[in-house]
């Protein structure tokens, strides 16, 4: 294919892992595939033989306040005696249980229905009188009509308290307490933007809470999943169980197809939707990406200027972030992926460009095979929508804040020095919605005394603009910057925003560290600007005045 040919997103994944829709990674075999269990009960009428059921109790059941079910696996329960082998059903005799090997007795249960494919998960020597298998729906209710058979359970998730993720971010240090207790809002009256997959909305993690959206792909007004990615991601986002931010009301921008991937054209289309149809306050998550594209850079950009808080995936590639679109959009909030142990995902990418790293491996969330079904994935694409979920609880408590004050509230409280091996050039920001957070953005560009402002960024010949207040009688005052890639220019202007070529300071030297200072400064708000004299990133200004003597 030549470069202009199809330009294909893939959503995110490590490579030694099976690549599933956007590429995110799949869980082992004993945690897939859940799905939900609205599937109509068997009742199965006593017949008066003395092991026949209760009445009042279906022999096939779904566990009561279950919200997460496991597709294709149910828990089988034994009267408490067994067949003859090979008796005929009307001379049916009962041995007792205690003379039966336990695992024979299940093989010829299963084969006695024609069920000998049925494959035994466990067989259960104590706890139960049973075994767990994996079959079909319609299997299990067959095998629920033998009289052998007390009753049948669908097997469910079970978990801690809460997933991992999310038991994580609201606290600042291991180990985990087994609770989500975040600060903020919940992100009720802000709408988020899933660019993606679709999302399932009849899932019960999304009830009653997903507004419009649109189907890119199929160019409908319909933007139903046929993958699974963006109703997982649109879970972690916003579900009520498993969610950020339970509060929130979600919109799918279906992007890529039913196998996850899709054209640069299409996403820009379903950036641009974002843009001309969005409701404020409004957060976009974009959990894909591929190879560096100006016009992808400039949707978003576009987008972020028209209202919208942008949070991206930094991408799966183990590279530098800066070589990917949409990783590398200055304005974007570029989330990289650590794993339960607070070490960097050995598959997220890294680098400068990077504002902070979220929760991404063995992220369990929302699937779109049903309405109670779930799955555990890993990738940038699950970090993503974490910090998409804080941004939305950052914007339900400050509706009017800005994209940059909304990536600056969630960098001043992020968790600084956790993340263990971040990488060359990377943030060492993990975050944290915890109780304790400050709730209200500084407003934009607001320096405080002696408080850095980090992960700055600016294409070429763009600015960016901050101010300073400075007290009467301040000794001194100087503004710094460093770090950071590019080459980014220092302007300071007391009581009006500085220019190319007004300015009470500007080193204008090569790189991104530049000092400007004055003694005795004058009283008065000071006006600091950065230019790119070449794109840059992930710098960080300082401004800092100290008092007079006594």
């Amino acid at each position: 294919m030549s470069k202009l040919g199809r330009f294909i997103y893939t959503a995110l994944a490590a490579p030694f892992f099976q690549l599933i829709a956007t590429g995110c990674l799949e869980a082992p075999r004993d945690m897939r595939d859940m799905r939900d269990g609205d599937q109509g009960e068997a009742e199965i009428p006593p017949d008066g033989d003395r092991r026949a059921p209760r009445a009042d109790l279906p022999k096939l059941r779904i566990p009561e306040g279950a919200s997460l079910l496991v597709e294709g696996r149910y828990i089988v329960t034994l009267r408490d005696g067994e067949l003859l082998e090979g008796a005929d059903p009307a001379e049916r005799l009962l041995r007792p249980q205690e003379t039966q090997e336990p695992h024979r007795r299940a093989e010829r249960l299963l084969s006695r229905l024609g069920l000998q494919r049925t494959a035994l998960r466990h067989v259960y020597r104590g706890a139960l009188n049973g075994f767990a298998a994996d079959m079909t729906e319609e299997e299990a209710l067959r095998l629920a009509e033998d009289p052998d058979v007390d009753y049948i359970e669908q097997d469910q998730v079970m978990h801690a308290s809460v997933v991992w993720g999310l038991d994580r971010i609201d606290q600042r240090n291991l180990p985990r307490d087994g609770t989500y207790a975040p600060g903020y809002a919940d992100g009720a009256g802000v709408h988020a933007y899933v660019l993606d997959t679709g999302i399932r909305a009849t899932h019960t993690e999304f009830t009653g809470r997903v507004g419009a959206g649109r189907d890119i792909v199929g160019n409908d007004a319909n933007p139903a999943d046929c993958n699974g990615h963006g109703t997982h991601v649109a879970g972690t986002l916003g579900g009520d169980t498993v969610g950020v931010a339970p509060g929130v009301t979600l919109h799918a921008v279906r992007v890529l197809d039913c196998d996850g991937t899709g054209s640069n054209a299409d996403v820009i289309a379903g950036i641009d939707w974002v843009r001309l149809n969005h409701v404020k306050p409004a957060v976009a998550n974009m959990s894909l990406g591929g190879a560096s594209s100006q016009a992808l850079d400039a949707a978003v950009a576009a987008a972020i200027g028209a209202g919208v808080t942008f949070v991206v995936s930094a991408g799966n590639d183990g590279r530098n972030a800066c070589s990917a679109s949409p990783a590398r959009t200055p304005a974007a909030i570029t989330v990289g992926s650590t794993s339960s142990s607070d070490v960097r995902s050995s598959f997220s990418n890294t680098g400068p460009c990077l504002d902070l790293f979220a929760p991404g491996a063995g992220i369990q969330s929302a699937w779109y095979t049903g309405n109670t079904a779930s799955k555990v994935l890993s990738g940038t694409s699950m970090a993503s929508p974490h910090v998409a979920g804080a941004a939305a609880r950052v914007l339900s408590s400050s509706p009017t804040a800005t994209s940059q004050e909304v990536r600056d509230a969630l960098v001043a409280n992020a968790t600084p020095d956790r993340v263990r091996n971040p990488g060359s050039g990377s943030p060492n920001l993990l975050l944290y919605v915890g109780a304790d957070v400050d709730e209200t953005p500084a407003a934009a560009g607001t320096l405080q005394n002696g408080i850095a402002r980090s992960g700055l960024a600016a294409a070429a010949d763009g600015w960016t603009h901050h101010t300073l207040v400075v007290p009467a009688g301040a000794a001194s005052l100087q503004f710094q910057i460093s770090g950071g890639t590019g080459d980014a220019d220092l302007y300071v202007k007391h009581g009006t925003q500085p220019t190319l070529t007004l300015h009470d300071c500007r080193p204008y030297l090569v790189g991104n560290a530049e000092l400007c200072t004055f003694d005795a400064p004058q009283a008065g708000t000071y006006h600091v600007s950065l230019r790119a004299y070449e794109a840059f990133a992930a710098v960080t200004l300082v401004g800092t005045y100290a008092a007079a003597g006594p």
